[in-house]
């Protein structure tokens, strides 16, 4: 037992120290605060107007933690993290560099994809590149100042590599009024967004809201943007 456990140690080290090495050897890294402590080359804090750099991954905040080894990132106070064309702020988020995972607390967010979308969640987390799941979200395609539908859900996952998103207990809010609300929801075409006309996508996978209702309400948004 005692050599298995021992095996299973070194496994576990080599494997920590093979994600270590593949990041090292990928972008660098730059960190750039009022106050820089470090803990050898391994962890590194920085506070006062800090930012870290590697890639297309750029975090900004008052209060920033890295740590090399395990690619732990660390945020509070003021928070912004933009990854590739998307964008996040909030009071505090940790984030893995090695699979780009982690949660954002309290976001406001804005995806720059083929149509841009905008929001805000009670919390937001990182499921790998490209990968997102907003919980208690509010989300549309309108450009700011012009909020004339927005999309509510308890859960809202995106993922833009298969070009899906999929929701529960959404509501589609057109002004003020609830146009159609159901347990479930699937999105079918994500980039080309999800509001106004393109509401037409919607597969909602629940009893007696069928194409039809689903076209209706297409052609009724569609026509109060286009009356606007």
């Amino acid at each position: 037992m005692p050599s298995r456990l021992a095996t299973l140690a070194l496994a576990l080290a080599l494997a920590v120290t093979a994600a270590a090495d593949v990041l090292a050897q990928s972008d660098p890294t730059t960190v750039d605060a009022q106050k820089i402590e470090a803990v050898s080359d391994l962890e590194v804090t920085a506070r006062g107007a800090a930012e870290i750099r590697r890639g297309e991954l750029s975090v900004f905040g008052e209060y920033l933690r890295y740590n090399r080894e395990f690619g732990e990132l660390e945020g509070e106070g003021g928070v912004r993290l933009q990854s590739g064309v998307d964008r996040f702020f909030g009071p505090a988020m940790q984030y893995n560099m090695l699979d780009d995972t982690g949660f954002f607390a309290s976001p406001g967010f804005l995806l720059q994809r083929e149509r841009p979308a905008r929001g805000a969640a009670e919390r937001i987390e990182f499921l790998g590149r490209n990968k997102y799941r907003l919980l208690n979200a509010r989300f549309t395609t309108c450009q700011p100042g012009q909020d004339d539908w927005f999309l509510e859900a308890s859960q809202l996952d995106l993922d833009y590599d298969a070009d899906e998103g999929r929701a529960s207990h959404p509501r589609l809010r057109f002004f003020d009024h609830t146009i159609i609300a159901a347990p479930y929801a699937v999105f079918p075409q994500l980039a080309a967004g999800l509001g106004g006309p393109a509401v037409l996508g919607l597969l909602y996978a629940a009893p007696g809201i069928g194409a039809m209702a689903v076209s209706a309400t297409s052609l009724f948004v569609g026509r109060g943007l286009a009356e606007r």
